[in-house]
Formats: C-alpha cells, sequence, structure tokens
C-alpha cells in the first residue's frame, strides 16, 4: 500500500516535472497558445 502510493507520487512528480518543462519552454506551441491567450 505504502508502496503503490509512493510509487503514484512518484509518477505524478514526473508529470509535474515533465509539464513544468513544457509550459517554461519557450519555443513550444503550447508556451506561444498560452502567452497569446494571456496577452489577447
Amino acid at each position: 500500500m505504502i508502496h503503490t502510493l509512493i510509487k503514484d507520487h512518484d509518477t505524478n512528480e514526473k508529470k509535474f516535472q515533465i509539464m513544468k518543462d513544457i509550459l517554461e519552454d519557450k519555443n513550444s506551441k503550447i508556451y506561444k497558445d498560452i502567452s497569446k491567450l494571456l496577452t489577447d
């Protein structure tokens, strides 16, 4: 039980990190789309 919790947490950490990397990548399409949304 505890092991699965840690495992889930670990994947969530990684997903969050990946999302963060994508959002901070100024060349990414997602970043541009969000910026456009925020500035419009």
